[in-house]
């Protein structure tokens, strides 16, 4: 059953390339090492109690890329789950807490950043630089090829290298994926980094166009890491003093 489906998806995507159609894609996300709740780190852990139900929490979390004419975003589903606690740390675990929005026709890519309960809307202009293999492998029908890169960020002022795994399908020609991940010949069918997997579960036709918020007072990404520098210097003042 789950073949035909996409089978069903395929002739979706076809449609899209030809008329343009609007269509949501919803991934899904687990744990690259497995159980979070059973592994030995968290087994001897003192503060084991924190991580109940984060296995149900990742597990129960849906993020959709949606596509159109016109627009692409990206975003976690507003869900229920009855551990609030653990909701959270499951986004944080997959890194899903941000929004992606890109408009194709002023090739504008922004990324939506909550901080200290403030909206940020940031130009994420980023290029990434993928090393293509010949590795394939199959998930469910799709052929897909394996793709490689490292990206860099800044945790408590030391550099940080992750490497990134993604798995794309050429058939499905539509280059993003989760995440803001881009620049692949065809869609990001999954996506692995240090932590998670994030893999396709179905493909959808949307009924109505992508709407994008009001995004207003953007700023690039090295004046929003001022601001973060800036409130986390603040604060070791205030609990120093």
């Amino acid at each position: 059953m789950k073949k035909l489906q996409i089978v069903s998806f395929l002739i979706f995507i076809t449609q899209f390339v030809v008329a343009q159609n609007s269509f949501k894609i919803t991934y899904k996300a687990y744990p690259k090492e497995g159980s979070i709740e059973k592994s030995e780190k968290v087994e001897k852990s003192k503060l084991k109690y924190l991580y109940q139900d984060l296995d149900d929490a990742i597990s129960t979390l849906r993020f959709d890329l949606e596509i159109d004419n016109k627009n692409i975003t990206f975003k976690t589903q507003d869900i229920i789950f009855h551990n609030e606690r653990a909701l959270r740390l499951a986004k944080s675990y997959t890194n899903s807490n941000d929004e992606y929005y890109f408009n194709i026709t002023s090739n504008k890519n922004i990324l939506k950043k909550y901080f200290l309960n403030q909206v940020f809307y940031i130009e994420n202009n980023e290029t990434i630089n993928w090393t293509i293999t010949n590795e394939s492998k199959k998930i469910d029908s799709l052929l897909c090829y394996k793709a490689t890169t490292i990206r860099e960020s800044k945790i408590k002022n030391e550099t940080k290298f992750t490497s990134i795994e993604a798995w794309f399908c050429p058939s499905i020609s539509i280059p993003y994926g989760p995440k803001g991940y881009h620049g692949l010949p065809g869609l990001i069918v999954e996506i692995i980094d240090d932590k998670t997997s994030m893999i396709l579960e179905k493909i959808s036709k949307n009924t109505k166009p992508i709407v994008l918020p009001e995004i207003k007072n953007v700023i690039s990404k090295n004046e929003f890491d001022a601001i973060v520098k800036v409130k986390k210097d603040d604060f070791i003042d205030k609990i120093t003093k």
